[in-house]
């Protein structure tokens, strides 16, 4: 059976603009491939082979989306976790401060961005409280941050250095290949 394509998919969350390219190029390939073929098709298959053909070009299709999509947005990390006071329970309405490794001060300064979903499309306001039962949660790059804890039923502001979000995904060296045949 012919090799229809060899797909290569970029996974590296901060530039994904090459993989994403390169998936779009040989889609139109592989449509332009079914065209082409098109007409001998029609000859050597019946009606019910054409549409069998046809629909088998549009899940490969699909898939090949499929694949892309992820690689098409910057990917975020989360940080959840839990505010104590000095009783040992939750504090409802701390201030967090998410700020840059290199910040200083307090409250600390410069802030960093946060966001609110995965894709790091939304921004979270930053500072933000916790909620009702004293838990906060953030997404942000992989990276290294400050965070400060303040408000009600707390004593003073506590600062903790070094925070690290890891990285979600592989890096940018690592990539999936598949190969398609039909």
């Amino acid at each position: 059976m012919p090799t229809i394509a060899n797909v290569f998919v970029a996974t590296d969350p901060g530039n994904p603009e090459p993989g994403a390219r390169h998936c779009w190029a040989t889609l139109r390939a592989i449509v332009d491939s079914s065209r082409a073929s098109e007409g001998q098709a029609r000859s050597n298959l019946g009606s019910g082979a054409r549409v069998r053909t046809w629909l088998g070009a549009s899940l490969l299709a699909l898939a090949l989306l499929a694949m892309a999509a992820p690689a098409a947005h910057a990917q975020g990390s989360r940080k959840d976790d839990m505010v104590f006071g000095p009783a040992g329970h939750p504090v409802v309405g701390a201030s967090i401060r998410v700020c840059q490794p290199t910040a200083t001060g307090t409250p600390c300064s410069p802030l960093a961005a946060v966001y609110t979903d995965a894709t790091l499309t939304t921004p979270a306001p930053n500072p933000f409280p916790t909620d009702g039962i004293g838990n906060y949660h953030f997404y942000a790059p992989a990276d290294r941050y400050t965070i400060q804890i303040s408000g009600p039923g707390l004593v003073g502001t506590t600062t903790y250095p070094d925070v690290i979000l890891p990285r979600m995904f592989p890096q940018a060296d690592q990539a999936a290949t598949f190969q398609l045949s039909r």
